[in-house]
């Protein structure tokens, strides 16, 4: 898609047919498609008109490694004056298909022109034990470089559990033993495995108004009380 909204930038025919025809069928007259991804119109809209925000000078990006290349493609042209802070880490990604770091750096080079980059090696949250542990995943340059600040502390304990299943019950009843040391009830989640293609169960959406519900009401019900109890670890067999 990155391709797609480069092609939007670079296009003489943006810029000599603003103003003039619907922006939609502009679009997919260029990319050459039958409609427009919500990202790609976004972009097209502001090469048309302008539109942005010019007077931002400070933009700072948090987990930016959850940002795809299009999406990092708009923001670096609505706050086009605007010097960004960019904030993440590589390995942490949640979504496949979002930016790499060398997709970053290219999107916001060829936006504001060079970019400086500073590596933050020191955890300031986890113990060394935690660090530890995290750190091994990494290449053995990475690794070494790592390091905390916190005080020693017990090691984490690694439980492994055949399978999803297995582990969600395992967690539930953990937790359900420190709820009924402070005098909750039982837990009511259901687990169960999804069903086969075959099987007459289905998973049925809620009415459109539940979906994001707080979102649409804020300071709205909550329907899943707190206990105010944390959920322990796992203990290790």
């Amino acid at each position: 898609m990155l391709e797609k909204i480069r092609a939007l930038k670079d296009s003489r025919l943006v810029r000599t047919l603003a103003g003039r025809f619907d922006s939609n069928r502009i679009g997919m007259r260029l990319l050459g498609t039958d409609g427009l991804a919500p990202v790609e119109w976004l972009y097209l809209k502001m090469a048309l008109t302008g539109l942005g925000n010019p007077d931002a000078k400070y933009v700072m990006i948090d987990e930016v490694q959850d940002y795809t290349a299009a999406q990092l493609a708009v923001l670096a042209r609505y706050f086009r004056r605007a010097h960004f802070l960019l904030l993440g880490d590589p390995n942490q990604a949640i979504a496949a298909g979002t930016a790499t770091f060398d997709e970053v750096r290219a999107v916001f080079e060829a936006a504001h022109g060079p970019v400086e980059e500073c590596r933050l090696m020191t955890s300031y949250r986890s113990t060394p034990e935690i660090t530890e542990l995290f750190a091994s995943l990494l290449d053995d340059e990475e690794r070494a470089s790592i390091s905390s600040i916190q005080r020693a502390d017990t090691p984490p304990t690694i439980l492994s559990c055949p399978d999803e299943t297995s582990y969600a019950t395992a967690l539930r009843e953990a937790y359900q033993d420190v709820l009924s040391a402070r005098g909750f009830g039982p837990i009511q989640t259901v687990i169960s495995t999804a069903p086969d293609a075959d099987s007459n169960a289905r998973f049925w959406y809620a009415e459109d108004y539940h979906q994001q519900y707080l979102f649409k009401n804020p300071g709205g019900y909550e329907c899943h009380a707190r206990t105010g109890v944390a959920c322990p670890a796992l203990p290790s067999e």
